[in-house]
């Protein structure tokens, strides 16, 4: 890539960009900042008995990449005079799902970073299920303060139930409920605490 910049294949040097972008995201001096220490399955992993990052990146980090991405794509766009998605609309759904489920991004923040980067709305597919707003998550938040609950667990545990709502069996609603509660819920400042206690 580098060389057909090189040659004069300007449209690509926002690509080469996003990649060097992705490629120091790697650098593990980083991964504290970047990236959540729980893991997907709910668990925290330590090295002898410190806390690691070793999670997905933070979703602030996701909503950043997918913002510089979506950047990138209106880049090579008006640099080629071609469209050239580099991330298709499907995709995008599913990310935005993706989101609602393991981050209760009730903000609905994809198509929101769809429109800050280019000026329009796509044609985002509509929910069947009631969905919750960012004042229903600001008022959970509230509540939970007040009784001293994780608002992120009981964010999790309305998904859950939210996800399986109009469904004929619901066999499986007292597993997945039983599996957020047992994920680790300390907050990153505790496990940051936990990592500066053992060194």
């Amino acid at each position: 890539m580098e060389a057909m910049v090189e040659n004069g294949e300007d449209w690509l040097e926002p690509l080469l960009d996003f990649r060097n972008d992705l490629a120091a995201l790697q650098d593990q001096a980083l991964w504290s900042s970047i990236r959540q220490f729980k893991r997907r399955d709910g668990r925290v992993k330590s090295r002898d008995g410190v806390p690691q990052p070793w999670g997905p990146y933070t979703f602030e980090t996701r909503k950043d990449l997918l913002r510089r991405l979506l950047r990138t794509q209106a880049a090579v766009q008006s640099l080629s005079g071609e469209q050239h998605p580099l991330i298709m609309l499907e995709e995008l759904e599913a990310i935005r799902e993706l989101w609602r489920v393991e981050e209760q991004d009730w903000s609905d923040s994809v198509p929101a970073i769809y429109r800050e980067v280019f000026g329009e709305d796509a044609n985002w597919r509509g929910y069947d299920t009631p969905q919750f707003a960012e004042e229903d998550k600001k008022l959970l938040e509230d509540i939970c303060r007040t009784h001293g609950v994780d608002a992120s667990m009981v964010s999790k545990l309305i998904e859950v139930e939210r996800s399986l709502q109009g469904m004929t069996r619901r066999s499986g609603i007292q597993r997945r409920l039983a599996s957020v509660l047992e994920e680790d819920w300390r907050t990153r400042e505790d496990l940051l605490l936990a990592s500066d206690r053992v060194n």
